[in-house]
Parts: structure tokens; sequence; C-alpha cells
């Protein structure tokens, strides 16, 4: 099973990312360095021994720790000893911990950062890691709920999970549990999609691996391993005990800094809008960019003035509140939060401004791997850093692909079409479509009858108008009414030419459901497991080895 890998020109809407990935220069100015420069590699390399400050002894304890319970292989928890040696760095990426690993693109984020990982250690000549991130604190259970795939001969369809208990809410992810709600939509992956060689083992592995227990941020984990712990993937779910000791200091500078925070990233969001460019993300001036567990559920804390405040029994003002949409929840006095984060940070969780600084605290980062969203909240991020005497990373594109398989690639050679021709609407391209292969052109027939009658009726009136000056007006009117006769005779014909052209309507809706499915990139929309049903698990193998990082442009990799 060859892959054969091609670049297409398919560019994010975000323009501030379309010159991030192809005119960095044009957006320099909001970054640390250039991403596809050797040169800040190095200087990023160089710079880690004065910024990262983390025991890493300690590190690597907590990180064989985690990965051991997961399962991990030798190439995984070979990867984490090398992070003992002063020399080493990582390369990081992370997602939401996805039921089934979620979209396409979580994987894809995976093999971006063992391929930049190798590419970097052997032109550094230090050992490099790489480390995907788990988002367990996420609490957006909606988002993770579900898995997309085009099923053989029908529509995209989508599996949703049902709530386990004590979804709902603002509950982390990482605090619900892998019960028996996960092995239903299991049983309808396997029942939906057709067996195969391969199929009966990959689902007997997600039953292993949802029979060990734990999270469905466990279950996450455990599935990416199972894909990539032989080529070295590490794991991280920075919500165990272990690493949220490690962010103490962290946690107690960001609580001391709010304002100085919020002042970073006022001064980026003003110098992104005066260049044209839309805020990916937007908080409010009194948000502490931290979150707070009260009752088991993840809420943003913000900072309170002392007049709404009130007082405490003991004078003191109380300065930050915890709130549930508008509803305030919990208050605490700055004392009792830097308190909090000296013996209970695990009651603390980082917000998206603050996630990769906290990241790059705990881990000496050469790289952080990101996509196009994440590239974007970053130029917002810069003059945050300073404040924890840090400096942003190399952002490094993830690589965006999209798997053309055979029978797409046949269908796309027939109709002599593009990948990027059945980008878009699909109704839009599959109308333009039709009229390609249209050997009568009933449209274009169509229009010159309207544009006849038309012409007929604008003769005829001239000729008439003396005879009563009411008979322009009520003719136009006659010829509005005889028009709408001919759009619904064209409807009628562009329906019959539809039917004749049945077979090639199925192919192309086919291939367009499979690369674009209702118009978005397939690795937004589906989920990796169907694919290793029908191409087995060696296809990741394959894809570790494909040249996904040359170049900036998206991939189509196809599966030969």
């Amino acid at each position: 099973m060859p892959l054969r890998v091609e670049r297409e020109q398919l560019y994010p809407s975000n323009p501030l990312v379309v010159s991030y990935l192809h005119d960095f220069e044009r957006v320099g100015s909001f970054y640390r360095y250039h991403p596809y420069s050797a040169e800040s590699m190095a200087e990023r390399l160089a710079s880690l021994p004065q910024t990262y400050r983390q025991d890493r002894r300690e590190l690597v304890a907590a990180l064989l720790d985690y990965n051991r319970g997961l399962g991990a292989g030798r190439e995984t928890l070979a990867n984490i000893g090398l992070l003992e040696r002063s020399g080493s760095a990582v390369v990081v990426g992370g997602q939401q911990a996805g039921i089934l690993t979620g979209p396409l693109y979580t994987v894809h984020k995976a093999l971006s950062l063992i391929q930049l990982a190798r590419k970097l250690a052997a032109e550094l000549g230090t050992p490099v890691v790489p480390v995907f991130w788990v988002a367990s604190e996420d609490h957006d259970f909606a988002e993770i709920d579900h898995i997309d795939f085009l099923p053989p001969g029908g529509e995209p369809t989508r599996l949703r999970l049902a709530p386990p208990p004590g979804a709902g809410g603002n509950v982390s992810i990482g605090d619900l549990p892998a019960g028996p709600e996960v092995a239903v939509i299991i049983d309808e992956l396997d029942r939906a999609a057709p067996p195969s060689e391969f199929k009966a083992q990959i689902i007997a592995g997600l039953r292993e691996a949802l029979a060990a227990g734990g999270s469905l941020a466990d279950f996450f984990a455990r599935l990416m391993l199972r894909l990539f712990d032989r080529h070295g993937l590490v794991l991280i779910d920075v919500t165990r005990r272990p690493f949220r000791v490690m962010q103490s200091g962290f946690f107690r500078t960001v609580i001391e800094s709010t304002g100085d925070i919020n002042a970073a990233v006022e001064e980026a969001d003003e110098r992104l809008v005066a260049a044209g460019h839309a805020l990916q993300v937007e908080k409010s001036r009194d948000h502490t960019h931290l979150f707070v567990y009260v009752e088991g559920q993840r809420l943003p804390l913000f900072r309170e003035s002392p007049a709404k405040a009130g007082l405490e029994r003991g004078g003191e003002v109380r300065e930050f509140v915890a709130r549930r949409g508008r509803e305030p929840v919990a208050r605490f006095s700055r004392g009792v939060l830097l308190a909090m984060a000296a013996t209970a940070p695990w009651d603390l969780s980082t917000d998206v401004i603050t996630r990769p600084v906290g990241q790059d605290n705990l881990l000496p980062v050469l790289a952080s791997i990101d996509g196009p969203g994440e590239i974007s909240y970053m130029a917002q991020v810069k003059g945050v850093y300073p404040l924890f005497d840090q400096e942003m990373p190399v952002i490094y594109p993830r690589a965006n692909l999209t798997l053309v398989e055979r029978n797409v690639a046949r269908s796309l050679e027939k109709f002599r079409l593009s990948v990027r021709d059945l980008a878009g609407d699909p109704r839009v391209r599959l109308e333009e479509f039709l009229r390609t292969i249209d050997p009568v052109g009933v449209q274009a027939a169509v229009e010159r009858l309207k544009a006849e009658i038309a012409e007929c009726y604008r003769r005829c009136l001239e000729r008439l108008s003396p005879v009563d000056k009411a008979l322009p007006e009520l003719g136009r009117k006659n010829l509005d009414r005889l028009l709408e006769e001919v759009a619904w005779f064209e409807r009628k014909a562009v329906e019959a030419r539809n039917r004749a052209a049945d077979e090639s309507s199925r192919q192309f809706k086919r291939a367009a459901a499979s690369l674009f499915p209702d118009g978005e990139l397939q690795e937004r929309v589906y989920n990796v497991y169907p694919y290793l049903f029908k191409h087995g698990e060696g296809l990741i193998d394959l894809l570790v080895e494909a040249p996904l990082l040359e170049g900036t442009d998206h991939k189509l990799v196809y599966i030969e």
C-alpha cells in the first residue's frame, strides 16, 4: 500500500495564517522566531538553559509514571529517558481528548510532532522528543462527543456519545468516566463499517483500551499511544498531580500578574487590529486567564473591583470571583489563591492565553506544532512570555493533509477534476460539474430560448405600443409570467439531465463527500478509524515516513 504525496494550494480562510505559512515577514513581528529557519531553531535551543528551570529528573519521573500507566512501549519510554540530558528538548503539540481520537487533524498533529522531532534531532545533534499534550482540562463535552465518517455508499454519518455520569456544565473531560456509553459507540461503529481483514483486530484493541478504565482522557491517551508509541510519541496530561505540583510557581506568577498579562494581550490586540487582522480570542479586561475548580466544575476566574466585592470577616477585600456564565459562584482573596497555587495547584487551570506559557514552563520546548487557530491566537501571546522570564518558542505549522483513496482518485481522473475543483459548496460544484458533462447543453438551450422569447416580445411591443400606451406594461407582465413557465420547464429539463447523468453525479458526490464533507476540509471532520479498518494500522507507519512537512502547502496523500 504505497503512498504518493502531492501539494495543493488549499489555503485557510484566515489571512494572518496564510501570511504565516507563505509570507512570514508580513506578520513576523507578532512572533519570536521564523518557523522555517535553521538559525531560529539553533537560537531557540541555545536559549533553553536560561529559560527552562524545571527539575528534569522530576519531569522524567512524572512522564514515566503517566505513560507506563497507559501501557507505553519501549520507544516512548526511551524517549522520556532522553529528557534527563541537559541539552535535550521537546517538540510539543496538543488537542482535546476527542472520542476515538476525534477528527483526523489530531492524528496529523501527532505525525507532525514525530517528523519534526526527528528532523531537528538530526540537524541540531541533540535529542528532541515529540510530546503530545492531552488537553483533558477542556470542559466543552459537545466538542468531543462525536465522530464523523463516510460509510460505503452512504452520506457523511455522525455517531454521538451519550453523556456519561457528570457530563454537562463545566466538568472537564478528564473528570468524565469512559464507561458503557463508549462501548455503545464502538459497537455502532463496528456495525456501520464493512468487514475487512483489519477491522476485527482494531475493534478488539478499542475495547481493550476501554476495559483498562479511567476517564475519557485516559481512553483517548491509550488510543494515541496504540497508534504512535512505536514511533516514540510521549504523552502528557497536565491535570495529573505531579505535573500540577511542578506548575505551582507558574500559577503564583499568573495570580500576581493578571493586570500585566491583560495589558500585554491588549497591546498585541491593538496592533493586530491596526494591521487589519481579526482577533482569534477576545477576553474581558477583568479575566485572570485562569480557571478554578469549584465543586468539580471548571469555572473562569475574574478580578473583582473592591467596590463590588465587599469585605470578608477579617476586613480583607475579596479580589476574585469565579462565575458560571454571569452568575458569581465563589469568591477568593488574593491570599487564598496564592495559597491554593502553593498547596493545591490541581485546583487551578490555565486558559487559552496562559496555557502555552504554562506548557513552556513545564517542558523544555524547542518548537510548538500548531494548527491554524493556534497560530492565530499565538499572535496575541508573545508579550505574555517575558512576564514569566520566558520567550515564545518556534511556532511550527502542523501538516495539513487530505487522504485520497483509490476510488476517489479514479473518479477525479475519469472526470478530469483536481481535488481543488471539489472544494467549496458541494451543491454549487455539482451543478458546475454537471454542466461540463451535459452533452445536450440543457441550460444553454433554455437560456437561448429565454433570450429569443424576450427579443420577440421586445419587437412586438415596439410595434404595438402606438395602439395603446398600456400595452407595453401588460406585455412585460405577460413576459414575466411566460418566463416563469420557462423556468419551470428548465427545472424539469435539468432534472431529466440529472437522471441521465445520475451515475456520474453519484460518483462526483461521493468524491466530494470524501474530500470535502459539507464543504469542510476532510481533516476537520472525519475520524481516523474507518480509514484504519480499510487499510490497517500500518497506514500510520506509512504516514510517519511520508514527506508531510516539506513545504507549507496542503498535502494530498494518495493511498494507492
